[in-house]
């Protein structure tokens, strides 16, 4: 069976008791679109729980997108040479923002882990994907977190940019595809 949720935010008990509701077994797939970490009081766990299945497949939301960005900047070594742009007053206010609208909970668990666990945590939300191309009972689907904001995006996903697929406004009126439906959060 494959399945789609998204935003989970961090609220591991609730996203366990999903995949138990589910019956979430190793012949499923699970699409998450977006927003794993931030707000819920587990992120990380969510995050550890997911490396451990290959069987679910993370989109990148903007939430993601936020943490990874602001915790590989604090986590790369800063020298004479990168000291001052590496932290600057552009990545003080993009750190504000995240930490304002829920990235506490993410950096708390963070920051509590071992350097090698915390670096693949990194490395694994890192690697999220903009997009999903998938195919169900014959029907094509493009999952993304937000969706795609200009009509140039819709013939050629591999340029646009992963801001827009983490940014953008979908706009359900719209075909974006005449073979494919998308599925945004």
């Amino acid at each position: 069976m494959t399945y789609i949720i998204s935003d989970i935010h961090g609220c591991y008990d609730k996203y366990m008791a999903m995949l138990d509701k589910i019956k979430f077994a190793d012949s499923d797939t699970l699409y998450v679109l977006g927003d794993v970490v931030d707000r819920g009081d587990s992120p990380v766990k969510v995050l550890q729980n997911m490396t451990s299945r290959k069987n679910i497949i993370p989109i990148m939301g903007n939430h993601d997108y936020m943490a990874a960005f602001v915790l590989e900047k604090l986590l790369a070594e800063m020298t004479a040479d990168n000291g001052e742009t590496h932290i600057n007053k552009n990545f003080t206010a993009i750190m504000k923002i995240w930490l304002s609208d829920g990235g506490y909970s993410t950096f708390d668990e963070i920051k509590r882990l071992p350097g090698e666990e915390l670096l693949n945590i990194l490395k694994y939300l890192k690697k999220f994907a903009p997009y999903e191309k998938i195919t169900v009972n014959g029907k094509k689907f493009i999952l993304t977190h937000a969706g795609l904001a200009t009509a140039a995006a819709y013939d050629n996903l591999e340029k646009y940019a992963m801001l827009g697929f983490v940014t953008a406004k979908t706009d359900y009126s719209k075909t974006y595809f005449s073979d494919a439906f998308l599925v945004t959060y």
